[in-house]
């Protein structure tokens, strides 16, 4: 038998570890947001433990079909999300609900920060709730969940079945995935370009030494186009006038609370974040 030379045995088992590692590394570490639905194990543990008392709320039988509990078991924060649920009543009719939960920019202080690794919310709807969240708006909830739940289709009797699933997530990589019943993609684009488009746009009339009527009338021309905005044709001019008249809205009441200064470092941060670059990724 031949013996092979110890230097090119070497090379060899060098150039084979090589290849691994760069196949490895091009392998991408999964991505997995997970569903935890009324009928599993776990539900009520994990419930209780995170949302204490909700269970006990006048209305929450009338509601529990239609929860779910959400956990990042992913290595990254989750900026967006759409959940979808399929409701299919006795006669065979199939009716979807959904639930959305944006990032939005830095203040107001109510604007939901970014969903990260090992958090979980509590989803509906109706709501959409982390554990603090759930805390601070709880004598909200019950004074209005009984109320909420008086109407279809959680008063409903002829429900077959309610099935609750992922439509479109969108990772701080850029990344996204689902199937996007819901054109959450396009939403969220719309408010992304709000943001930053609105933010430009008051600078640029500071800079050109407008009054403060001019600014204001700028904000005032958006919120009214985002009010009158149809977006039953599910066209992406419609949508994006509706987001751009809510970031107005949220401009003007920083405007009333703080004054031209706060309503300009408000308009300068929304600047400053960095445009995103958003790529499918196949749903796992």
């Amino acid at each position: 038998m031949k013996s092979i030379p110890i230097v090119k045995l070497l090379l060899f088992l060098l150039s084979s570890a090589a290849t691994a590692f760069i196949s490895s590394a091009q392998t991408p570490a999964p991505r997995q947001l997970t569903l935890i639905h009324p009928d599993d194990p776990d539900f009520d543990t994990l419930l209780n433990g995170n949302f204490t008392g909700v269970d006990n709320l006048d209305g929450y039988s009338a509601i529990r079909p239609y929860l779910v509990l959400l956990r990042n078991d992913t290595a990254h924060s989750i900026r967006a999300y759409a959940i979808a649920w399929d409701i299919q009543s006795s006669n065979r009719m199939v009716s979807r609900l959904g639930d959305e939960f944006v990032q939005r920019h830095q203040e107001p202080r109510t604007r939901l920060r970014a969903f990260t690794p090992g958090e979980i919310r509590l989803v509906s709807a109706l709501f959409d709730l982390s554990p603090e969240e759930y805390k601070s708006r709880l004598p909200g909830i019950i004074k209005l969940l009984p109320g909420w739940t008086a109407h279809p289709p959680f008063s409903s009797t002829n429900i077959k079945s309610v099935s609750a699933s992922l439509d479109a997530i969108i990772y701080d990589d850029g990344a996204y995935a689902g199937p996007d019943h819901f054109l959450f993609l396009t939403k969220y684009q719309c408010i992304r370009a709000a943001e930053r488009d609105l933010g430009e746009s008051l600078l640029k009339l500071m800079d050109s030494k407008a009054s403060d009527q001019e600014i204001l009338a700028l904000l005032q021309q958006s919120a009214k186009a985002g009010l009158t905005a149809n977006t039953s044709g599910r066209d992406r001019e419609s949508i994006c006038a509706l987001y751009r008249g809510e970031e107005a809205q949220a401009l003007l009441a920083r405007y009333r609370s703080g004054g031209m200064d706060s309503l300009m470092t408000r308009a300068w941060a929304l600047t400053q974040y960095p445009r995103e670059i958003l790529t499918r990724i196949s749903s796992e």
